[in-house]
């Protein structure tokens, strides 16, 4: 079974209380865009996430989370582009497809930088340990995302006791 007991809870929790972060924050970063319309977006994929989640659906939580991801890439795409139409009408750009990747709602649901930053070094450990092991069995892609998430689990405690320790 993929599903991870208490610990699923306990990332339902984190993510619960970063919703609520976004939903009382998140339009202060944001002038030239209307935010609610994202939010109440963002509300029904974080409920689906959490449900996902606890259900110990973690290719379908995982596939939620790509969502809420692109939900984050189009907000930050729209003010961008809004205040430019505003605020520099008649200056050219050139974006790389990349350019709105991070964002205030992705970072504010998922966690820092350095976060997704030691998660993808993880990954790519694993990943190479799993590649060594492709000969021995195949992978079912619950027990990458159950990796995942289990990873997820230990950063976020890690992070809690590094912000403990420099308070």
């Amino acid at each position: 079974n993929d599903r991870l007991p208490d610990r699923t809870e306990e990332l339902a929790s984190i993510l619960e209380d970063r919703a609520a972060r976004i939903k009382a924050e998140l339009a202060q970063h944001f002038n030239y865009t209307p935010v609610q319309e994202f939010l109440n977006q963002f509300d029904q994929l974080h409920a689906s996430h959490v449900e996902a989640l606890l259900q110990g659906h973690l290719v379908r939580a995982h596939e939620i989370l790509n969502e809420i991801h692109e939900l984050s890439f189009k907000l930050q795409k729209n003010e961008f582009w809004a205040r430019h139409r505003h605020k520099t009408p008649d200056v050219k750009y050139s974006l790389s497809p990349e350019a709105f990747q991070r964002g205030h709602l992705i970072e504010g649901y998922v966690g820092s930088e350095a976060m997704e930053k030691l998660v993808k070094e993880k990954m790519q450990a694993r990943m190479r340990a799993w590649s060594q092991e492709a000969d021995e069995k195949p992978l079912s892609p619950h027990k990458n995302a159950s990796e995942i998430y289990s990873t997820i689990f230990k950063i976020e405690k890690l992070g809690h006791s590094l912000k403990i320790c420099r308070d």
